[in-house]
């Protein structure tokens, strides 16, 4: 490390010469001497030396000199290099160039001529210590700032990691509760297994899914098998419905919130895109998202980034999206109601799910699987499954798809007091109920109404195939009145 300089500034040459001698003199060697016969020359070598690295602890100045004055360099000396201590050497009682030093450049001493030898010298020493003793302070200060905002932006990855478990752990137990015994994809059929040939090529990619197929045809399942065979498996597959969640709420949902953003944000919300970082999120019924969100998804989809809702700060996610719908989305595009660019954004890799009539082969398969998964649940024996039982699963359209035999079976498992299934008519049980009276109140024949159309539907709610379309209403208005009636 260079030893620290003290710079000496005097117009007349045999008065400089005196100074370094006496300095060197009595120094030992502990700093290093440099001298200026001008104060321009003065700032020039302080430069050199701070783009060299040298600490200058020191500077002596006379006061008359041509040019520029010693307390007009003091004071440039000060703005420039403010660690220095400056001394003013006067001939005369200057008491304005003193005053000047003292008030604009923070001075340090001033010493009159002439001066005691030893006196100089320990006034410098006494600047060096404390030159150095500020310098290891405002170094340890800037150490200890830097530690507190090392600290502080760790708290803040903390409090973020924090929020980021609790969510992913309110997620997962949601998860657990709703998807207990979710069942896998089952059948044989050739129409089957080329699909689960796509969902093979297209796992191990970062490619975007859009799953393709009416109610019912286990759409859900398929974006679990390409997510469950991707590098992502081991992150959550975080499920969104857009179809079960009210407009002014997907958005919340979607992006998440800040405390205050809106009457009843009561707390910071992490987003479903937040939570879905490095994993994959599944836009169910996607179709059914309002146009004015879709321009904020399209900006998730095309930068990865987004903001809370009621926050400024820009957030980044790493989440593949794999979406489903029952809907023709090019016709929708072409009616308005969905965004080109962000159709093919979604539609990068799309994934048609067969319909039940399109794979008679599986009914069996599946009939097997459904009586398994429920008999046990209802406390009934392993039930036969006979030729004409199958025969009824096997001739009817099914419009309600693999849900609708799950349901079916079900509901046969408990009315079989046997020890074989007990298929009921298929067209009275996924028909129409009709009313055989009439309904004696408005109350009445609307929840007739209702009944009538989920049944037809399968339970299904929103989409193109759902009740809500049949009863050209809202899905969230049929299912306040789904929750109204106790449906």
């Amino acid at each position: 490390m260079s030893r620290p300089v003290v710079l000496c500034v005097d117009d007349e040459k045999i008065v400089l010469d005196g100074l370094k001698e006496q300095l060197r003199r009595r120094s030992g060697g502990e700093f290093g001497i440099e001298a200026a016969q001008s104060a321009e020359e003065a700032l020039e070598i302080m430069a050199e030396l701070a783009e060299d690295g040298v600490d200058v602890p020191v500077i002596l100045s006379d006061h008359l000199m041509p040019g520029m004055r010693g307390a007009d360099l003091l004071v440039a000396v000060h703005e420039r290099h403010p660690r220095t201590l400056t001394i003013l050497l006067t001939g005369q009682a200057d008491a304005d160039a003193v005053g000047q030093a003292l008030n604009d450049a923070d001075l340090y001493r001033y010493i009159s001529k002439p001066w005691a030898e030893e006196d100089l010298v320990l006034t410098v020493r006494e600047a060096i210590r404390r030159f150095f003793s500020d310098k290891k302070l405002e170094e340890q200060n800037a150490e200890l700032g830097r530690l507190n905002r090392d600290l502080r932006r760790a708290l803040r990855e903390v409090k973020s990691l924090r929020d980021r478990l609790a969510a992913d752990n309110k997620y997962l137990r949601d998860e657990i509760a709703t998807s207990a015994g979710v069942r896998e994809i089952v059948g044989h059929s050739a129409i089957l297994r080329a699909m689960l040939d796509q969902v093979d090529l297209v796992a191990d990619t970062d490619a975007n899914v859009l799953i393709l197929g009416e109610s019912g045809t286990g759409k859900e399942l398929i974006a679990r098998a390409v997510h469950g065979r991707s590098r992502r498996a081991a992150r959550p597959l975080v499920k969104v419905n857009c179809a079960a969640l009210p407009a002014n709420l997907i958005e919340s949902e979607l992006f998440g919130h800040e405390k205050g953003a809106f009457t009843g944000a009561t707390n910071k919300r992490i987003g479903r895109f937040e939570l879905a970082d490095g994993g994959t999120i599944f836009l169910d019924e996607v179709g059914e998202m309002p146009v004015e969100l879709q321009a904020k998804l399209l900006r998730v989809l095309q930068e990865g980034e987004f903001e809370r809702l009621g926050g400024s700060k820009t957030l980044t996610t790493d989440a593949r999206v794999i979406a489903a719908t029952n809907q023709d989305l090019r016709q929708a595009c072409a009616e308005g109601r969905f965004r080109e660019d962000l159709y093919y954004r979604l539609a990068v890799f799309p994934i048609e799910a067969p319909a039940l009539r399109e794979r008679p082969d599986d009914i069996a398969l599946l009939t097997r699987h459904f009586v398994a998964k429920y008999a046990p649940k209802m406390g009934k024996p392993a039930l036969h499954i006979t030729t004409s039982a199958l025969e009824r699963l096997a001739n009817y359209s099914w419009p309600g798809n693999v849900r609708e035999l799950e349901n079916i079976v079900a509901r046969a498992v408990i009315l079989s007091t046997g020890s074989s299934l007990e298929v009921p008519a298929l067209a009275a049980t996924t028909g129409p109920t009709r009313q055989t009276h009439a309904p004696r109140t408005l109350r009445d024949a609307e929840r007739a109404l209702i009944v009538e159309a989920l049944e037809a539907c399968a339970g299904v709610v929103g989409g193109r195939d759902g009740a809500a379309r049949r009863l050209d209403v809202p899905a969230s208005t049929l299912r306040d009145r789904i929750r109204r009636y106790e449906l």
